[in-house]
């Protein structure tokens, strides 16, 4: 016995000799257990108290020419309807290798839902052709698989008895099966005629002992029955055994049922009369009778320990009927062939479901833009490197990392039992640049590819970078849909995709800086791998890895032995090699340079070390191409690698040069030729040499700017540039040139943002990935000035303001909160320096709209976190700002949206009785040409809370009226619909007309997943809001499934501290839903949860208060009631 074919899998090959022997049949028996989650392998096949399981005991002996396969796919209750297709897809590779060179018959044996297992299994074969897998010798023998689909409630309830017995656990621990799946398993049944098997089934007698919430109440309940056994034609046989030991088979059984399958190697339409010698004893009778065979099966025997009741069980076998085809003649029974059906083809309309939660799957439940994916591949390796074949030493920290972060993939590992199973083992490796680490990080990957059949690589010094490489693997993993744009979405996605695996992966975050990020994408699974490279060492403590190392330099002797690898053996000398390696410091990038430069030379190493004696003429000389690699295109060079490069560009090529500059100033990893573009359409631009000779310039810096993979038919190219390239060039900067370049940088970005009025939700998407990495890269090389230098010495434009502020209301829009309050304090702390006419450059009447705006900017987020204290004194100093502009007579602008923001803050604080004359005000001066404005809700919402309900109730009619007339009864246009059909709702339940508030509150989320994006907070309000009248009208699973939705919104992305509140809230009335459904254990634990949590917000809570709905509803601002 071995696990030649995975750790999930006991392989037990044909006897070495008898196999050989005359007679000897050769098949390949696959065994395939339920949903079992244990670690036991053949438990499904051995009766309790026996050691070893009838397949590796007596089977054997019978069948020395069968190699024998047992899968166990170990699954957890929490994924088990999602297992059983991904464990599908599973097998066939499995299958693949296990049938290599192997034409002979194969046979099935199922256990329960492992049926499943195998039927996808062969749906998979069939699609694809594959003969070895799926063929006229298949054979499948079902033991407790319900194949009755013809009413689905009762097909459904026995899939879920399955699934909790096999299990071991309660009931209520397994989730209902979802709609998604209920359609595949019902279509997979039809493969048991459709596909070209033959099948046998076997049903329960006895009842199985159920377990039903915390009790096992014995209700004597036959969950495969004869009814559920018989669908699709099949004439099962029953055997006195319960779900659980169904597969326990006797030899009685065997020689009566299974050995003819054997003896025959095909189908089973070609059993004969062999049956009868079968060591039964048959009992013969007319044409028209059913033959039986008489089995002491409850008589305990060593093969027996079902029951210590003395019983004679008959047991029919139907492949001994009269075919329903055949001639009606008087004849031995046992040589008519069974009624077996053979169709080519299956219905081409079923569906495929991929390896997704089914907790998952119900969250989409009225997503019309995200939906089931189709099945994903059984592997998939991202990696952004390939391997490298010149990697020396550091063998010490590669076992380091082996030893920390594989116990839980190799058994065998001392280290096992350091390793929580719900804890993902990881290892950051830190250092300084040039180091080695993301070289490191790739060894690693390479020399342990083979056991994770998923390996993510993904950028992880951005945000943006990190959640699009979630969103492609998510993608072509097929978990989400190929046309997703909601990137947070796909990010989290994943990660409950990740955390839901039973089979090794590996996830590596290359060059992490920010902490909180990696923490709030990391997925918590025991079965995962997570490797880090950062500079920072925060990353190695118990904040985010829990382990790691410092990578240093290389020793002299590892430095010698990669110099000596990879220059010609006639230059190389080991003595004149020791001096060039030390002159690099033995630094692994100044080495992989120092091979570049001495393979360029050409000459032999004591000539080179004569003509290059110095650290300072090496540094001069080493230009890009004798640093970059294929293998190691991002390695981190030394910060002059392009010194004489860029001294040589400032005197040929201004232009190029100016460009450069630009350049220095972005984002590396993205550069959009798009962006630069734009420069036609700023006047102060549009003449500079790098905008008017673009395409010209790009050429002449091909060697230091590369290209991106393009996008087919795009008109503009993108491009990537090394960050120490960058740093280089900030360094070389004279003042001229540093304030020209972020004079333009600002210029840009400003301009290629949009205004904040914008509603077009697909753009300020776009807007979002393409520039927010470029303003946080100026944003800190602003800061870094700042921070070393004079504020002086560098002059702000005013379009570095506007770009600031733009961008805070870029990550307002997107819910990225804390990104956009820290952006927007850049800009605050310039405007509030009392110099600032000596520091900002620009049209004093822009610069003091940027005073108003900012602040404005800022108050619009703290309403949102909500903090109505904080939006109130930012909305207040903005008109303060705006008052001032306006008595030295600039032009008045946006005052109406000062006036309703402020009325928005006083209406939060509950002062609603000054908010609404504001609000009045506010709408009075508003621009003719905004036809709809969300202060015509909000002052609705504000007479609502007043009692005013006829007064608001009208107010909203006739906006939601206005809106289906320009965009008709689907409105979105934006989410101003949503936001008045939800406040309108609300309305409702106050004036006691539900059914209507539900429809109202069913058509917000209809209106905001498609414009708020399905992960936004205000989507999870309107969610919590449809659970709320699902609970009331006693559709409890629907009311929690939408919770459960509502609370993955508020706990994800890096800014759920600001959604404690709504989780507290979330918490609690899951605790209601759960103790309506009788789920008692369940519901205390949210309420505990709930209630811990509004503790700690709310420390000072008197002694006699008490939990309820509404001190949880007070918990919320006022707009996400």
């Amino acid at each position: 016995m071995s696990r030649e074919y995975g750790d999930q899998t006991l392989f037990y090959p044909a006897h070495p000799t008898k196999a050989g022997l005359p007679g000897c049949k050769r098949i390949n028996v696959v065994a395939v257990n339920g949903v079992y989650g244990g670690n036991d392998d053949t438990q499904p096949w051995r009766m309790k108290g026996q050691k070893r399981c009838w397949i590796e005991d007596w089977f054997r002996e019978k069948n020395p020419g069968a190699r024998i396969l047992v899968w166990n796919g170990r699954t957890k209750e929490a994924t088990c309807w999602e297992d059983l297709l991904s464990h599908g897809i599973i097998l066939v590779e499995i299958l693949k290798r296990f049938r290599a060179n192997d034409s002979n018959p194969v046979l099935f044996l199922c256990h329960g839902l492992g049926g499943f297992v195998v039927l996808k299994a062969l749906s998979i074969a069939q699609e694809n052709g594959l003969e070895d897998i799926n063929s006229d010798s298949t054979n499948v023998i079902f033991f407790g698989t319900p194949l009755n689909n013809t009413k689905l409630k009762d097909f459904k309830g026995a899939l879920r008895a399955c699934a909790t017995i096999e299990l071991g656990v309660s009931d209520r621990k397994v989730d209902p099966v979802p709609a998604e799946y209920l359609d595949v398993f019902s279509h997979l049944t039809n493969l048991v005629v459709t596909a070209k098997i033959a099948s046998l089934s076997f049903y329960e007698e006895d009842s199985s002992d159920y377990a039903s919430g915390s009790i096992f109440v014995k209700n004597r309940r036959k969950v495969v029955d004869f009814t559920m056994a018989s669908g699709h034609e099949l004439h099962p046989i029953g055997l006195a055994r319960d779900h659980k030991h169904i597969a326990c088979i006797t030899n009685e059984i065997y020689e009566a049922y299974i050995y003819p399958i054997l003896e025959k190697t095909g189908c089973l339409e070609r059993i004969s009369s062999q049956i009868s010698n079968a060591g039964a004893s048959v009992a013969t009778g007319a044409s028209t009778q059913t033959n039986t065979v008489n089995i002491l099966s409850s008589s305990p025997t060593a093969n027996d320990t079902t029951s210590t009741r003395t019983r004679n069980t008959s047991i029919s076998n139907p492949y001994l009927q009269k075919s329903s085809n055949s001639p009606q003649t008087e004849t031995n029974s046992t040589a008519v062939q069974p009624a077996i059906r053979n169709i080519s083809d299956v219905s081409l309309n079923r569906p495929t479901i991929g390896v997704q939660s089914s907790r998952f799957v119900q969250n989409q439940v009225g997503q019309s833009t995200q939906s089931l994916a189709i099945t994903g591949p059984p592997q998939l390796h991202s990696i952004s490197f390939p391997k490298n074949d010149h990697f020396v030493e550091r063998e010490d920290i590669l076992k380091e990392i082996a030893s920390k972060v594989l116990c839980n993939i190799i058994p065998e590992n001392p280290q096992l039992n350091q390793v929580q199973a719900d804890k993902t083992p990881a290892f950051a490796v830190w250092g300084s640049p040039g180091q080695g680490k993301t070289q490191t990080a790739l060894r690693f990957s390479y020399l342990h590819m083979n056991l994770f059949p998923y390996i993510l690589w993904v950028s992880a010094d951005r945000e943006q970078k990190l959640l699009e490489g979630f969103s492609q693997y998510a993608k072509a993993l097929g978990i989400v849909r190929k046309d997703s744009n909601d990137l947070v979405f796909d990010a989290n996605a994943l990660v409950q995709w990740f955390q839901t695996r039973d089979c090794p992966w590996l996830l590596v975050f290359d060059n992490a800086e920010d902490t909180k990020l990696i923490n709030s994408y990391w997925p918590q699974n025991g079965t995962g791998v997570i490797l880090l490279t950062s500079r920072d060492p925060v990353f190695a403590t118990s904040t985010v890895a829990g382990n790691g190392r410092e990578l240093t330099s290389l020793s002299e002797d590892a430095a010698l032995k990669m110099l000596k690898a990879d220059i010609p053996t006639a230059h190389f000398d080991e003595n004149e090699g020791r001096k060039a390696v030390k002159l690099m410091g033995c630094l692994p990038l100044g080495i992989q340079a120092l091979i570049g430069l001495i393979n360029d030379a050409g000459c032999h190493l004591s000539t080179f070390n004569e003509q290059w004696n110095s650290t300072r003429t090496l540094l001069s000389d080493i230009t890009v191409q004798h640093v970059y690699r294929n293998f190691a295109p991002y390695e981190k060079a030394l910060a002059d690698v392009w010194f004489e490069e860029l001294q040589d560009l400032k005197k040929k090529d201004a232009e190029a040069m100016e460009l450069v500059d630009l350049i220095a100033l972005l984002d590396p990893d993205d550069i959009q030729e798009e962006l630069l573009a734009l420069g036609a359409n700023v006047q102060s631009l549009r003449d500079s040499g790098f905008v008017k000779n673009r395409v010209r310039c790009l050429k002449t810096l091909k060697r230091l700017v590369s290209p991106n993979t393009s996008v087919e038919g795009a008109k503009y190219r993108r491009f990537h540039v090394h960050r120490l390239l960058q740093a280089s060039t900030q360094i070389q900067m004279s003042p001229d040139s540093r304030q020209n370049a972020f004079n333009s940088v600002a210029k840009l970005l400003s301009k290629a943002i949009s205004s904040r009025w914008e509603t077009n939700w697909p753009k300020i998407r776009l807007e979002y990935k393409e520039y927010f990495p470029h303003v946080q890269a100026v944003q800190k090389f602003y800061e870094d000035f700042l921070a070393s230098n004079d504020l002086k010495k560098l002059k702000v434009p005013v379009e570095f303001l506007t770009m600031l502020r733009k961008a805070g209301e870029l990550c307002y829009k997107r819910s990225f909160f804390q990104l956009g309050l820290e952006i927007l304090a850049t800009g605050e702390n310039i405007i509030s320096n009392p110099e600032w006419r000596s520091i900002i450059v620009g049209d004093e009447a822009d610069i003091r709209f940027e005073f108003v705006e900012l602040h404005y900017a800022h108050a619009c987020i703290g309403t949102e976190i909500p903090d109505f204290t904080m939006s109130l004194d930012h909305f207040r100093k903005a008109q303060d700002y705006y008052m001032e502009m306006t008595s030295l007579g600039f032009p008045k602008t946006n005052g109406h949206a000062l006036l309703g923001g402020i009325a928005n803050s006083l209406n939060g604080l509950g002062r609603d009785e000054e908010a609404e004359p504001l609000f009045l005000q506010a709408l009075a001066h508003k621009p003719a040409t905004q036809k709809f404005s969300a202060y015509e809700v909000n002052i609705s919402r504000c007479m609502m809370v007043q009692g005013k309900l006829k007064e608001a109730s009208d107010r909203l009619l006739d906006f939601i009226r206005r809106r289906e007339e320009a965009f008709g009864p689907d409105d979105t246009q934006d989410y101003l619909a949503g936001h008045a059909m939800y406040v309108l709702g609300n309305v409702r339940i106050r004036e006691g007309f539900l059914d209507e508030a539900f429809d109202l509150h069913l058509r917000t989320l209809k209106c905001f997943e498609p414009t708020y994006g399905v992960s936004h907070h205000k989507t999870g309000n309107a969610r919590l809001k449809v659970a709320w009248h699902l609970a009331r009208v006693g559709k409890y699973e629907e009311a929690l499934v939408h919770l459960q939705t509502a609370l993955k919104i508020y706990q994800s992305g890096t800014d759920q501290v600001y959604r404690r509140r709504d989780i507290a809230r979330t918490y609690y009335k899951m605790g209601l839903v759960f103790a309506k459904m009788g789920q008692n254990e369940e519901s205390q634990k949210y309420l505990t949860d709930a209630k811990k949590l509004r503790q700690e917000l709310w420390p000072q809570l008197p002694t006699e208060d008490v939990d309820n709905e509404e001190a949880y509803d007070a918990l919320v601002s006022l707009w996400a009631r």
